[in-house]
């Protein structure tokens, strides 16, 4: 996403009662959709599983009270559905969920909704070999840092819950902490690569 890849000015809104501001990226492979609070907490989202990115009248605008006094919606110049970004996502067509944010200009809610349903529709994403997966992994990894940019080794025991006695060996052979006793490894390590490389 060009001019839109590290977007300051949005704001995402959780229900119908809390409004925060985000730095909406997408990570450069374009892997993930990921947007960090002011606490420097990330939330992130797998771009395959987004069924829509829309904005304009088919957005969800916000219809209640408080939350269009928190958007300060009286005061805005333009139409509030011009610079809402909706994006839908989920498993398939029928569990779908809606993520909403709120951009300042209409043109950069414009150009989000266009790049990320081009991302969402790519079929070479929906249909990765090995390589590109193990590096989606890593990605996925590196974008959710602990406050000391660390990995936590959580992450990775939550990202292949299917063998944990696997992950252990493979952290184990590659001279990284594992186990209960683990705590943290670090971010852009080789060793770490190396680690997701061997659990496959």
């Amino acid at each position: 996403i060009a001019k839109a890849k590290d977007s300051s000015h949005v704001v995402h809104m959780q229900d119908s009662s809390t409004v925060t501001p985000v730095t909406l990226r997408v990570d450069p492979q374009g892997y993930f959709l990921y947007w960090t609070d002011q606490n420097k907490e990330t939330d992130l989202l797998d771009i395959t599983h987004i069924k829509d990115a829309r904005t304009g009248k088919c957005t969800k605008t916000p219809k209640e009270a408080k939350l269009r006094e928190l958007l300060d919606v009286g005061n805005l110049v333009g139409r509030i559905e011009n610079k809402m970004l909706t994006v839908v996502t989920g498993p398939d067509m029928v569990n779908i969920t809606y993520l909403n944010f709120m951009a300042f200009q209409e043109e950069v809610a414009k150009e989000w909704a266009e790049e990320l349903f081009s991302l969402a529709s790519n079929l070479l994403a929906q249909n990765m070999n090995r390589e590109p997966s193990l590096e989606k992994a890593y990605t996925r990894l590196k974008l959710q840092p602990n406050q000391e940019g660390r990995i936590p080794v959580k992450n990775i025991f939550r990202m292949f819950t299917a063998d944990r006695k696997r992950v252990d060996t493979a952290l184990e052979s590659c001279n990284l902490p594992s186990g209960r006793v683990a705590m943290l490894i670090a971010c852009m390590s080789i060793a770490g690569h190396c680690a997701i490389v061997s659990l496959v």
